[in-house]
């Protein structure tokens, strides 16, 4: 019996070997290989229904071919295709978190929870900076069984007055989304609130940050209904944290701008800013001529939420 080691070998033929292709001469070989590439190529075409340049669309652009000085052709890559970075979300009943009808370097003051006792402190501010804001507004203590309500809607009208965007924080501020939240909770908190501004401003607001940012598909859905934008940010203080006076713990005012500073060194907007106008605010109003200066500093010009948005922030009543 022979042993491995003596056992013929046997082999199959190698394609280079068997195949009639490879036994033609050079000439031949290229001519084939030319056909057969052309051919799957206009059958890829029909069969996608497209064209031969139809089919590459959206792939790497092909090699560009140039005659050199000998009249041989030289082949050079195509330039890479742009990649472009999709819109920001704009129009009604979607979340906005930037602004979709500016770029650059420009940036929406906001306010949330107000109006409060630090509220015609803020607009001083605001009038001596020359800087436009928006003021997500806590509607019920708009309403006629809230303590000093007259004092607060007095407050809002000067918000108005002085040009800044009035918007709606909803009328209880308990949110949009939960098993607690009805369909019929959401409406209620949105049209109570649209009713009271509306009755001091002589306008309803389309503008809407909802509480702590939640939303979901049917609050979203109830929203466009309404007509409302549905306003975020990209720049937050987490001045709730930060200067709130009933959190002793993590009191630090200055933390405000440090994360201001952080936000800038990773983008350059443009950014929706966040920060708040509450019965605990008042450390953090007094952070904010700080952070208009920082944010001009670096170069950013503070604009209006409705240049931000390029779309109208409210209606006739």
């Amino acid at each position: 019996m022979p042993t491995a080691s003596s056992k013929p070998t046997t082999r199959a033929p190698s394609r280079a070997t068997s195949s009639p292709f490879w036994r033609f001469p050079f000439w031949r070989k290229a001519a084939l290989t030319a056909a057969l590439a052309t051919s799957a190529a206009g059958l890829l075409g029909a069969a996608s229904g497209c064209s031969t340049e139809d089919a590459t669309a959206g792939e790497r652009a092909p090699a560009q071919r140039s005659p050199t000085a000998g009249g041989a052709v030289a082949y050079a890559s195509a330039a890479p295709e742009k990649i472009t970075t999709p819109p920001p979300a704009s129009g009604t009943g979607v979340r906005i978190k930037t602004c979709p009808a500016r770029q650059g370097k420009v940036v929406a003051l906001s306010f949330d929870d107000g109006p409060s006792p630090y509220t015609d402190s803020l607009l001083a501010i605001l009038k001596e900076k020359k800087a436009p804001a928006a003021f997500f507004l806590k509607a019920k203590k708009l309403a006629r069984d809230f303590p000093k309500y007259e004092d607060y809607r007095a407050r809002v009208k000067r918000i108005a007055e002085a040009g800044h965007a009035v918007c709606s924080h909803t009328f209880s501020h308990s949110g949009l989304v939960g098993p607690h939240v009805t369909e019929a909770t959401i409406r209620a908190d949105i049209t109570k609130a649209e009713d009271l501004i509306a009755d001091i401003t002589g306008r309803r607001p389309k503008c809407l940050r909802p509480p702590f940012g939640d939303t979901d598909d049917r609050s979203l859905a109830i929203l466009k209904e309404y007509g409302y934008q549905v306003i975020l940010w990209n720049l937050n203080t987490d001045d709730w944290r930060f200067a709130s006076s009933d959190r002793k713990k993590d009191f630090d005012p200055p933390q405000i701008l440090a994360l201001v500073q952080k936000t800038l060194a990773k983008s350059q907007g443009p950014f929706i800013h966040i920060q708040h106008d509450s019965e605990e605010s008042e450390a953090s109003i007094k952070m904010v001529p700080q952070v208009i200066d920082y944010l001009r500093d670096q170069g950013y010009t503070t604009i209006s939420l409705q240049e931000c948005l390029g779309q109208p922030i409210d209606i006739p009543r």
